[in-house]
């Protein structure tokens, strides 16, 4: 049961219905002006749901025209992101092939210049190692005039000592020396 409200009697819907099936029953001119009537309605229904269908379609149209203009934008934008990474890819080739070919270049010129300096650094060498030789022998032929001049300079030490000696010595100690 409902809780508080007042309910109106059903009575008006009885009366409308009472109502409509008196016409009904009554005479063929009033079953011919409902016929009439449900025919009109039925028409009206129909272009009324025609009217809602074409409205329908126009509207799913609508959606998707904007749904493949919204795709043509994404596309375009995507398109033109792609066009602009290529270009940047391109150009960062170009970047990278000017430096490959710099460093080739560089490469080649460093071979040629470490060869040269090579065959110099190998003539040098052999200049060097042939002056080398010739200070070694001029230095081994030195220490051995050396080494004989170290000889002389002890037999004249050897000399002057007793020379000195000698001085120091008497004449007749010097004469006894002197004849044995």
């Amino acid at each position: 049961m409902p809780s508080g409200g007042s309910r109106k009697p059903k009575k008006a819907g009885i009366i409308k219905k009472k109502k409509k099936e008196e016409l009904t029953r009554s005479s063929e001119a009033s079953s011919r002006g409902i016929r009439e009537r449900t025919k009109w309605r039925k028409h009206r229904r129909e272009m009324e749901l025609k009217r809602l269908e074409e409205k329908r379609i126009q509207e799913e149209a609508e959606q998707l025209r904007r749904k493949t203009e919204e795709q043509k934008k994404v596309f375009k934008k995507a398109y033109e992101e792609f066009e602009r990474s290529l270009q940047d890819s391109e150009s960062l080739q170009k970047e990278v092939e000017t430096v490959l070919s710099d460093y080739r270049k560089a490469k080649n010129h460093f071979k040629i210049k470490v060869q040269f300096e090579s065959n110099d650094f190998i003539a040098t060498q052999q200049i060097e190692n042939t002056q080398f030789s010739a200070a070694a022998d001029r230095i081994r032929s030195s220490e051995i005039q050396l080494f004989k001049m170290e000889g002389e300079l002890e037999k004249t030490k050897q000399i002057r000592d007793d020379y000195i000696r000698d001085l120091n010595q008497s004449w007749y100690t010097r004469l006894w020396r002197f004849l044995y």
